[in-house]
């Protein structure tokens, strides 16, 4: 996570974080889908469903202790329109080595259904999000050791070379802006608020696609992103030295 910036100094949010011995390790959920049933709505700024959908999630975990130690995994999935439960998943005996790091990858895990459709995200002004959650409980599965939540849109996004850029397979044309860091005024330390009225903006433009340029974004911009219905091409900076 680029936290620095050359002639601008720490311009994100930094925070200490603690745990037990048992613990997620930092920016250890992956939550993506994959929609498996046929869509609903063939604009991708307007409503969509799918009749159904693939949670993959994989959670890494680490052990401090000195002793192998058995912890109970808990996947959920909730909508944040419905404030239901799309899903529930639960691993029971998951053991994690003395001083070493464990993977957690449940495999494919169905939602959705005919009479409870998946809601897709989209370019829509505020398209429909999930709240996965990662729990760790332990062995008993009683007591909560750590647990990580993560904001995502299940959607289809496919480049072809025919039809071009397939939004939950409709084809969208790509209308954007690239974008520095840092914003006019304020510097490089962008407020929260600037990031949400930057992203806002360019929406009521026009825009349905921001590009950064050329770094990683704060996670914040992002998360405006994905509630302003705004697609980001996001690149990640090369630099070579010059003999």
């Amino acid at each position: 996570m680029l936290l620095c910036q050359e002639g601008g100094g720490i311009f994100r949010h930094v925070w200490l974080e603690t745990s037990g011995k048992v613990s997620i390790v930092p920016w250890g959920l992956y939550a993506p889908t994959l929609v498996n049933g046929s869509i609903t709505g063939a604009n991708a700024s307007a409503a969509q469903t799918a009749d159904s959908a693939i949670f993959l999630p994989r959670l890494d975990l680490q052990n401090a202790d000195s002793a192998p130690t058995e912890v109970t995994v808990r996947f959920t999935l909730t909508s944040e329109s419905t404030s239901k439960v799309a899903l529930s998943h639960t691993l029971a005996g998951v053991t994690v080595a003395p001083g070493g790091f464990q993977r957690v990858v449940p495999g494919p895990i169905g939602f959705g259904s005919a009479a409870a459709p998946v809601e897709l995200w989209n370019t829509a002004a505020s398209p429909p999000l999930y709240t996965a959650t990662a729990t760790v409980l332990d062995a008993a599965g009683s007591a909560v050791l750590d647990e990580l939540e993560a904001t995502i849109g299940v959607r289809s996004a496919v480049f072809d070379s025919r039809a071009g850029f397939l939004l939950n397979g409709v084809k969208v044309q790509l209308m954007g802006t690239a974008n520095h860091l840092g914003f006019g005024g304020v510097g490089m330390a962008v407020p929260d608020r600037i990031q949400e009225f930057q992203v806002a903006t360019l929406k009521a433009m026009g825009s349905n696609a921001f590009r950064t340029a050329h770094n990683p974004v704060a996670p914040e911009l992002l998360d405006y992103a994905d509630r302003y219905g705004m697609l980001v091409w996001e690149e990640n900076r090369f630099v070579t030295a010059v003999k």
